[in-house]
């Protein structure tokens, strides 16, 4: 039993060695907590919301969905007069050991120009980040993002589902809010 055991190991250790030689990557960049915003009937576009754990440095290039016709990285930040801009960005780079929260207000993902609408609570959306890892290399990682109600905040599981006033007029500002900044963002590259 004991030479079983020492031709496993042996053939383990080769098995690694020749994973490492031929180049094979482990996954360098992982998701949790992914999201997207629901969207009400007309409404072209929507944010993408997750957080990121980079086990090396990587740069995060590109997103896509096939249920927009572009997907961009974005950034809030504070503007004149203390006014929250949107703001296209066209990398987000991750040290080794990094933690990145894409949340409402901060940086997140922006699905624009819809295929589909509304998109609705409970839905699930395909995501592909392609980022590049320390030799160059691109590599992509699939995320399936829940949709949330408009009023989800990161962390919300499920967000709530609310058929009220309050939540039928919180759909409409965010659709406004959303609309105006996809305008104003595609200005701003």
């Amino acid at each position: 039993m004991q030479k079983f055991f020492s031709k496993l190991s042996v053939i383990s250790g080769i098995l690694s060695v020749g994973l490492v030689c031929s180049g094979y990557a482990f996954a360098q960049l992982s998701a949790s907590d992914a999201w997207v915003r629901a969207t009400v009937p007309s409404q072209t576009s929507t944010g993408a919301f997750m957080t990121l754990k980079a086990d090396a440095a990587v740069k995060i290039v590109s997103v896509s969905t096939p249920l927009a016709h572009t997907t961009e990285l974005h950034q809030m930040i504070i503007g004149p007069n203390d006014r929250m801009t949107m703001r296209s960005v066209p990398s987000l780079d991750l040290a080794a050991g990094s933690v990145l929260e894409l949340k409402p207000g901060s940086y997140h993902l922006m699905l624009v120009h819809l295929k589909q609408t509304p998109l609705q609570v409970g839905q699930e959306i395909p995501l592909t980040l392609n980022y590049q890892v320390a030799d160059g290399k691109l590599q992509m990682l699939r995320i399936k993002a829940q949709v949330r109600a408009a009023n989800a905040q990161a962390g919300s599981k499920r967000g709530s589902v609310e058929t009220s006033v309050g939540q039928k007029a919180a759909d409409k500002a965010s659709k406004n809010t959303l609309d105006k900044a996809s305008h104003s963002v595609h200005h701003a590259h």
